[in-house]
């Protein structure tokens, strides 16, 4: 199984880097100076789950494909082809869709820290703190946004604080639609997709 979602990450990896390679000869048509840089650094940012390998934390290969995912929604079509741009909308997608995806990076946190025992007694406990871990990484992304138009002059804060804070609402708003799901597959039935991720927290 482990063997066939690293197979699968390696294609997609693969895939990954040819649109945006496609996207970098788009955006030199279009002259578009900084979807050229982000499309420049996109590469780095789909070698993370790598480098952090070599400072010995290690990624799950089940983790790599959404991440990926996110990376193809935000970056790419977001970026790189001008979605964001194009449909107001689209950036809100990638938030609630980042919203349920980091919070169950999250519960995987607290139960790298804790027995399969203690979570289930604290399941609220660990349920808050998934959230609110989503919430952080999510502050931490709109400041990287603050510094980009500040130090580049890209125009990531769009139409500036309106925009932070629907950012943070869809991010807080996926995160509740992912403890709504998370709780129905560890305590109800289970949900296919979410259960490769949690399959690890189930009694």
């Amino acid at each position: 199984m482990i063997h066939d979602i690293a197979r699968i990450n390696k294609y997609f990896r693969y895939l990954l880097l040819s649109l945006f390679a496609f996207g970098l000869v788009y955006n030199i048509i279009m002259k578009d100076i900084f979807s050229i840089i982000a499309t420049l650094l996109s590469p780095l940012a789909i070698y993370v789950p790598h480098v952090l390998r070599l400072f010995k934390v290690k990624v799950p290969e089940d983790y790599i494909f959404p991440y990926y995912i996110l990376l193809f929604l935000g970056v790419f079509l977001g970026e790189s082809i001008g979605i964001y741009l194009m449909t107001y909308w689209w950036d809100k997608i990638v938030h609630a869709f980042s919203g349920v995806l980091l919070f169950i990076w999250g519960l995987a946190i607290v139960y790298k820290q804790e027995s399969i025992k203690s979570i289930k007694k604290n399941l609220t406990r660990a349920f808050v703190f998934a959230f609110f871990f989503a919430i952080f990484i999510e502050c931490c992304w709109e400041l990287f946004e603050i510094g980009n138009d500040t130090i580049i002059g890209t125009n990531m804060l769009q139409d500036g604080t309106r925009d932070t804070t629907l950012d943070m609402t869809f991010e807080a708003f996926g995160a509740i639609i992912g403890s709504i799901l998370a709780y129905i597959t560890l305590n109800v039935k289970k949900i296919w997709i979410l259960d490769i991720y949690l399959k690890d927290l189930r009694p």
